[in-house]
């Protein structure tokens, strides 16, 4: 028996859930290659009843495919995984902190020859990182 932590609506399920603070930088990235980073501090507190906040506008058919804390002082990489294997390495640097809410940047561009291909991770690694 537990608490009910948040209001999920038929088929929505909860996926993650990670600890952060005022200080630290929210990395959302969706399936069909887009990102989005914003500031934690801008995320206000909700009761245990609500359905959240609005983290990133997606596009018609695409869902969120991963999240991540990026630390205040991170200087690192993002491993963009797809589903046939493909990675990009990608600086955060290269995601710019925006508003919540925002479409995001493109993360990751897909081959037109594997038009099935979809994010399926991604992963906070460092320069010397191996995977």
């Amino acid at each position: 028996r537990g608490l009910i932590i948040a209001t999920l609506e038929d088929g929505d399920r909860l996926a993650w859930c990670q600890k952060c603070t005022d200080k630290d930088d929210i990395l959302i990235g969706s399936r069909l290659g887009m990102a989005t980073r914003f500031s934690a501090e801008k995320l206000r507190p909700t009761g245990r009843t609500s359905r959240g906040v609005r983290s990133m506008k997606l596009k018609e058919g695409d869902t969120v495919a991963d999240m991540n804390v990026l630390p205040s002082d991170s200087v690192g990489y993002v491993l963009a995984v797809t589903s046939s294997g493909y990675g990009k390495r990608i600086n955060t640097s290269d995601f710019r902190t925006t508003a919540r809410g925002g479409v995001g940047v493109i993360a990751i561009k897909f081959k037109q020859s594997n038009a099935k291909d979809v994010v399926s991770c991604l992963l906070i690694v460092n320069e010397d990182d191996e995977v």
